[in-house]
């Protein structure tokens, strides 16, 4: 079975909307129910107590007045008080029959049938043809009867008023808790599937995101794969395809940084061995302007050596780094390796040093390890003035080997440090050497130290410069 795919980042938006409200509509259309149902059981409740009160009123006063005619008849015989006794015997099976077609308890129903059965009682006595001694005593107690049965009654629909209040507030509870265990069953639902649908929204585009930054930073080793609705791979499709072509514009360009300099590499040895020869005389004496020139000629076959040699260097960078076997690398005899290889400059521009370097170790590259270093050093050396003093610190600190290292030279400019570390760029302030850069050193520091892990920041400081170079300690494995 296929599984469902949106079309769209819109598609996916609104089917996550509608599932999300989903849920919190149920919540609601559930509650309009029941608080409906409760509101309608609760308006018949009440009218149907209150009617059955009324009537119960209604006919409890008609019991004195049945008292009193029939109290007159016996007494007086008189026809016309009996006609009024018989109407309101009308009244009263009226009130009770209309009493009789609501919906009563239990204890009230059985009381309107002993009234209707006492009342049916009385009036057959008094329409009797034939009387006794215990006529009046009949009717007097079939009248108290009456009375005390109807002051019952109204006490029972009393009562059955109140346990209607009370079923209808037991009624409310119940809604009330039952709508509150629908908001805690169906809120945390609406969140759980929000929560679910803002992943599967967020989740593509910070695949683009990483994939994006991926390419900008010329990490074109993994494919690019995005999740999620159509549109959103199909534009990650479109970055894979960006990702190849920039890997093979990538590889084109060392392979041709490569061809380039080893073609170059082969005149400027020529070029070198014919100075060296000039200048050693074997090729006959050369007279002063003769030699400026062999000494011209050799300084700027090493500056040319040294490009060539950046440029390798740095199409080196593109190079996978886990190819490469890495070992454990001591790094403070490394510094002194590199101080010493600069003793030269050091010496003819009476540099000194101070700091301190603690034993740490590193699990790299030990070419580019050192490269890395004596670009930082070089850089050092040659903006540091004469006579100037170099500050080298090397320590471990929470699980990161950190170097520091500060020049007494003229600084960074604030606007150069963004591009400090960009290919072929070159600081605004001049250094102390005749030597013009290429401006890779830092570039290709800035590449090694990445791919070992760690980063090259500049340090602000109120003068010189200062550029700290951050490791990871590594064991081998």
């Amino acid at each position: 079975m296929n599984r469902y795919r949106p079309r769209s980042i819109i598609h996916l938006t609104l089917v996550g909307f509608t599932v999300v409200s989903a849920p919190l509509l149920a919540a609601l259309a559930l509650a309009l129910l029941n608080v409906d149902g409760l509101v309608k059981k609760s308006k018949t409740a009440l009218f149907d107590a209150t009617q059955a009160l009324q009537l119960s009123h209604q006919l409890v006063k008609e019991i004195p007045e049945i008292e009193r005619y029939a109290r007159q008849f016996l007494v007086l015989k008189d026809s016309e008080v009996l006609a009024l006794y018989v109407e309101e015997h009308g009244e009263f099976l009226t009130l009770a029959n209309d009493l009789q077609n609501v919906p009563l308890d239990e204890a009230p129903k059985r009381l309107l049938d002993e009234l209707f059965s006492v009342e049916h009682e009385l009036y057959t006595l008094l329409q009797g043809k034939e009387e006794n001694e215990k006529t009046p005593e009949l009717a007097t107690f079939y009248t108290r009867k009456l009375s005390a049965l109807g002051r019952q009654l109204l006490v029972e629909s009393s009562i059955a008023i109140q346990s209607k209040v009370n079923t209808i507030h037991s009624n409310t509870e119940t809604t009330k808790n039952l709508l509150i265990v629908q908001s805690l069953i169906l809120i945390p639902l609406a969140l759980v599937l929000s929560l679910i649908f803002t992943f599967l929204i967020t989740r593509p585009l910070q695949q683009i995101g990483r994939s994006i930054q991926q390419l900008g930073t010329g990490d074109f080793r993994l494919p690019i794969k995005i999740s999620g609705p159509s549109d959103l791979q199909e534009l990650g499709q479109h970055l894979n395809w960006l990702r190849n072509r920039l890997a093979e514009d990538e590889m084109r360009k060392a392979s041709l940084l490569r061809h380039i300099s080893h073609d170059l590499k082969t005149p400027l040895t020529a070029i070198r061995e014919g100075a060296g020869l000039l200048r050693d005389n074997t090729l006959g004496k050369l007279n002063p302007q003769q030699r400026e020139v062999t000494w011209i000629l050799k300084t700027n076959s090493i500056k040319l050596q040294k490009k060539i040699e950046d440029l390798l260097i740095l199409g080196e960078t593109q190079r996978q780094f886990e190819t490469k076997k890495r070992e454990l690398v001591a790094l403070s005899p490394l510094l002194e390796k590199v101080v010493r290889a600069h003793k030269l400059v050091i010496r003819s521009k009476n540099l000194s040093f101070r700091g301190q370097l603690e034993e740490c170790e590193i699990s790299g590259d030990p070419k580019q390890l050192r490269v890395i270093l004596d670009n930082l050093f070089s850089n050092a050396i040659k903006y540091s003035p004469r006579n100037g003093k170099i500050s080298v610190f090397l320590k471990v600190q929470e699980n990161e080997i950190v170097l520091d290292i500060k020049d007494q030279g003229p600084g960074i400019d604030p606007q150069d440090e963004s591009k400090l570390f960009d290919a072929y760029y070159q600081g605004s302030n001049p250094g102390h050497s005749t030597v013009k850069g290429t401006g890779l050193g830092l570039a290709i520091a800035q590449e090694f130290a990445k791919l070992h892990k760690g980063i090259i920041e500049v340090v602000r400081q109120s003068a010189g410069a200062h550029f700290r170079l951050t490791l990871p300690v590594g064991e081998l494995r």
